[in-house]
This record gives C-alpha cells, structure tokens and sequence, in this order.
C-alpha cells in the first residue's frame, strides 16, 4: 500500500470519515498515512486502473475511501507482505467488520472468498443506513482490503448469475473469485468505504431495507435490479390494480416493497417465464421463506426448515393436505392462516409487525384452482378476485419460480 498525500479538502473523505467515527472503533487500530481517496476527484480518470503484486493483477477500487489499518510491523516485514502478497478484496459489514480485523478473521468458518476486483466484493457487503451530522442519509458499504500469500487460494468463477453480464472490465467472470482455507495467509490491512446519497427512496422503502438487513441472509441471494416500491408515494393511485400475464390476471401487491431474487437465467430463458407464467404470491414465515430461497425449492408440509423445524399445516387451514398453496393477490396470501407476522424494531426504536411474503412466476397448468379455505364464505378477500378462485394448490415444486421478497410493515401502536 502507497502511502497518500492527507486530502483534507475532499468532502467524500470527509463524510466517509464521519462514517467511520460513527463506528467508535479504538483510534490505534488505524493507521492514517494509508488513508486514500479514490473518489473522481481525488483519484482521477487517467491514473492506472489495476496493479500487479504477487504475481497477481488486483483492480484499484475507485469511487472508494480507504482507511488504513494497522498490521502487525514484525510479521509483515518477516513475510514482506507489501511486495510479496497479493491485494484482494473481502465483502463485509458494519456488525461484522469490527470482531473481523480484532481476530484478522474474514469469516467464522474454515474458508473465505475474496476477490482481486471490488466490483465483486461489494456485492457481498452488507448495506447500512447512514445518517450524517447535517441530517442527510447515505447508503454505505464496508470492503475490507487485504495482502493475501499466493498459492494459498484457488481463482474460480463467479457464483452471483452473472453468466453473461462481465461483472468487471479488467478481470474476467471465471477468475474473479477466490477460495481459500489456509485463515494464516490473509491479512486485513484497509478498510473501504463507500456510499451513496439517499435522494431517490421514500422512508417506505428504507424502512424495509433495515428490516431485510437486520435479516443477515446471505447477499448473493438477492437482485436489486427488481427492487420495487409498492407504497403510496412511489406507486401512484391512479396507476394499474391487474394485469394479465400467462393468460391469467394478477393483482399488483400495493403497500409493500419488493426485493428482487436472483434466479436462473438460463431456466428464464428456455422457459420465457417472464411472458409464459403467471404472477402468483406465496404467504410464508421469515425462516421458511429463507429455505425456499437457499434451496431454491418450495417446502410441502414435513419438510425440515434450516432451523432444523419440520414444516407444518397451519391449524386452521385443510388437514392432510401435502401442497404449497400460491394465490394471484397479495391480500389472500399475506392472511395469518399463510403469514405470520413478526415484530422488527428500526434503528430509531420504534417497533413494527412486519409481514413477508414471496413473489413468483408459475407454470400454468400446474396447479388447481379452488374457492378460499380460510373461513371467509361469502365475504370478498380481494375486490378483484373471486372469493371461488383465489386459492391456487400445487405439488409442483419445479413449477414455480421466486423472483422477489416483498415486505410489508405497518407501525405498532
């Protein structure tokens, strides 16, 4: 790592400077000459791009703020790891980061990943709300930046869907990953920061943000390309109720906020989900919801969830009856009888009932149609679907498709 020249009048480090107080990390964990600003202005277009050390090419991390952590002088001199080992990247976050470096441990398990380019890394970063000095919010992600020995770690491909799409410029998709089990070769040496200005998000939004954060599944899981907000402010009144598609109608989900699912994009593409299946809406608890996603699979009754519980029917729904039940409206699938609520309290302290549940693309002819078995009889669920035709069974399990968690809080007063 090059030293840098202090860039006090840069209001990027300043910011991500304030971050990093706001951290409360003990100040001799830092080491402030390795400080360095990539920001455009302070780390311009025409520097150099990537860098070779160890033998190997790792990419410098524009658009990011690094604040240099001290190593240990002895080991790092023994080892000379500043010439010797190569640079890489690890994904963290703010709950994570600080137990990390005291430990110089990337993970609680046996092996790691890293990556010579950020652009992969931060994917695996946990996003943070963070509310500046002038009252002003900002997305942020933390990177760790590390020497790492050579020949201590295997270069893989991408596992984040990324099959057509280069995810970097200057490294390839098939070498952009690497896996290693060897904990004594990595050493933490810098801490990146990055963030963004909240100006396009209601506080629906992120609101629902810090509940999927305070979740802790697993990035790579998600495609912030199908974000969407459903709120008043972002989805307007007089905007569409129903649409078709698969030739069968589907009401769009109002009052909740989506979080786009990464899925298979050759089985998207041989199957041409998007136009051929139908919208449906599966109502389930926050645990079961995260076996689906994990397993990519739906759960029937008696299937065993990661927690290590079997799944059951719900005690006031149909006994003896081994199906997933979807519905084409979110006001039958978000019921009790299919979605439990649970309670999330925000970062400012207020408490919410939270509510979640999974968005999908289903096969038409793969599931029965039937009237609702939830004890509603003659009183309307949903003003645009039938109480005779809202409740959709399957046995199905290849099927169906989640491309999205949608989420639902409203506040406990």
């Amino acid at each position: 790592i090059s030293s840098a020249t202090p860039q006090t009048l840069c209001p990027q480090l300043q910011l991500c400077q304030e971050i990093v107080d706001s951290l409360k990390w003990p100040l001799n964990y830092f080491n402030t000459n390795h400080n360095r600003c990539y920001c455009k202005n302070c780390y311009t277009n025409n520097s150099e791009n990537c860098k070779i050390v160890g033998g190997h090419k790792y990419v410098i991390p524009r658009g990011w703020i690094r604040f240099g952590l001290k190593v240990n002088r002895q080991f790092a001199t023994s080892n000379n790891i500043w010439n010797e080992w190569s640079t890489s990247f690890h994904g963290t976050s703010v709950s994570m980061a600080k137990s990390s470096y005291e430990k110089n441990r990337l993970t609680e398990k046996d092996q790691f990943y890293s990556s010579p380019t950020i652009k992969y890394s931060e994917k695996f970063s946990s996003k943070t709300i963070f509310t500046s000095s002038n009252n002003k919010q900002y997305r942020i992600k933390l990177v760790f930046e590390c020497k790492q020995k050579p020949d201590t770690f295997q270069i893989q491909k991408e596992t984040v869907g990324s099959t057509t799409k280069r995810i970097c410029a200057h490294i390839p998709n098939n070498e952009i990953k690497w896996y290693s089990d060897t904990l004594s070769s990595v050493v933490i040496c810098g801490l990146l920061v990055h963030m963004n200005a909240i100006t396009d998000k209601c506080s629906y939004s992120l609101l629902c943000e810090q509940f999927i954060d305070s979740l802790k599944w697993e990035q790579e899981l998600f495609n912030k390309d199908y974000n969407k907000c459903y709120c008043n402010k972002c989805y307007l009144d007089t905007w569409l109720r129903t649409y078709t598609v698969g030739e069968l109608k589907c009401v769009l989900p109002r009052g909740w906020m989506r979080f786009g699912v990464r899925i298979d994009e050759t089985f998207v593409r041989i199957h041409d989900i998007w136009k051929n299946w139908a919208n449906t809406y599966h109502g389930t608890s926050v645990t079961a919801a995260k076996s689906i996603l994990v397993h990519r699979q739906f759960l029937l009754p008696g299937d065993t969830l990661l927690d290590g519980r079997k799944l059951e029917i719900h005690r006031e729904h149909i006994p003896g009856m081994n199906h997933f039940y979807t519905s084409p409206t979110i006001k039958y699938s978000s019921l009790s009888t299919y979605c439990p609520k649970i309670q999330f309290t925000s970062a400012n302290g207020e408490k919410y009932d939270v509510r979640v549940v999974l968005q999908c693309k289903q096969k038409p002819g793969t599931f029965k149609i039937q009237r609702e078995t939830v004890g509603y009889g003659t009183t309307p669920i949903c003003e645009y679907i039938s109480n005779e035709e809202i409740e959709w069974y399957s046995e199905s399990r290849a099927s169906i498709i989640v491309f999205g968690v949608l989420v639902h809080i409203e506040k406990i007063v």
